[in-house]
């Protein structure tokens, strides 16, 4: 299958930024931590000299690279290979039963780990722990480092960190005010769909999606996702009272035949933010059943772009961010962890919009 183009915006700066990146990940730049002369960079990325120095700032702040006390630029301790003291960092990749391979886009983020674990100089094993006290029990001796995955609360991320455990979290919920971790940027995200309907001025706007809380409140995921999508919304100078939201049953079946009730209420084009793939590919379904057209009376946007978005009828368009940027932003926090004692941080990663024929 052929890869889908991703619509992105990028700063020339970001741009080299990744450049160097990827060539200090891959040991291009790693082996004897020298950054080339600005100038001899400049001619590397094509991009102009200014721009390159403000890269050098960024990467600077992310702990990509250094200085010496004569502004020498170097690439960090951590990404250099041959360098002493790079040992491969033991790691555990753990989640909570169906939060962690249950979970398509933590499958992805372990993915990344795994196949990258040579470029990342990692070791890295997965554990999967169904309930609390299993994790508990889990032997975690072997392991300098745990990326604690989805739902892992501040009971169980403090105990690790006591026993001199490097410790992150990946996509835990911001109420577990968990103090390092990697996290999707959900209001971005919010605001990406909230822009792409802007542009095709559809008449109503429905926002639906799963909730433990159903059918009082939303998920605090979909919360963010719904506040930065009303802001895009009403930025643009459009109404917020053609805005509805749908709390859904997390169930299967009850949450096919309220988006069924959805489907039929609606009398003009409507666009819909689905806020995971799978509600959305149910209300194509839906949509199909009704007669409706998509995308002339209807345009739907998922999130979490899941293998099978791509091939739903007709493709669906869905937000996600990059699994291998997550994937990075995780290994140097831990590395970051290793060599500045203390350090803690959270990291948001911004969703990009994959368009595809339901959005038109």
């Amino acid at each position: 299958m052929s890869e889908i183009p991703i619509i992105t915006t990028q700063t020339q700066t970001e741009a080299v930024c990744d450049i160097l990146r990827k060539k200090i990940q891959s040991g291009e730049l790693s082996n004897d931590g020298k950054i080339p002369a600005v100038r001899k960079l400049e001619e590397m990325v094509g991009y102009p000299r200014n721009t390159v120095w403000r890269a050098l700032l960024q990467l600077k702040e992310e702990r990509f690279v250094t200085t010496t006390p004569t502004g020498r630029y170097l690439v960090h301790p951590r990404f250099r290979h041959n360098h002493e003291g790079y040992k491969a960092l033991k790691l555990a990749f753990v989640g909570n039963g169906n939060m962690a391979l249950a979970n398509p886009f933590l499958q992805r983020v372990y993915s990344c780990l795994e196949t990258n674990k040579d470029g990342f100089n990692i070791e890295i094993d997965l554990l999967l722990g169904t309930e609390n006290k299993k994790l508990c029990a889990a032997d975690l001796t072997p392991y300098k480092a745990v990326i604690l995955a989805a739902s892992w609360s501040f009971p169980f991320f403090k105990p690790l960190q006591k026993k001199n455990k490097l410790v992150t979290s990946l996509a835990a919920p911001l109420s577990y005010h968990l103090p390092s971790g990697v996290r999707i940027d959900n209001f971005h995200g919010g605001e990406v769909a909230g822009m792409a309907f802007c542009e095709s001025e559809p008449k109503k706007i429905v926002l639906l999606g799963e909730s433990q809380y159903y059918p009082d409140n939303w998920h605090e995921i979909f919360e963010l996702r719904a506040l930065g999508f009303r802001r895009a919304w009403l930025q643009h100078g459009n109404p917020s009272s053609v805005i509805t939201e749908y709390p859904l049953p997390e169930d299967l079946l009850p949450r096919m035949r309220e988006i069924e009730k959805i489907v039929a209420a609606q009398e003009e084009p409507t666009g819909y933010f689905a806020l995971s793939d799978p509600t959305a590919i149910m209300l194509l379904s839906a949509l199909h059943d009704r007669g409706l057209r998509i995308p002339q009376d209807a345009r739907v946007i998922g999130f979490d772009d899941s293998p099978e978005a791509a091939e739903a009828d007709p493709p669906l368009a869905s937000l996600c961010p990059d699994p291998q940027t997550m994937a990075e932003r995780l290994i140097l926090q831990l590395r970051t962890m290793e060599a500045e004692p203390g350090y803690n941080k959270v990291t948001y990663v911004k969703p990009r919009l994959i368009e595809r024929a339901s959005l038109g």
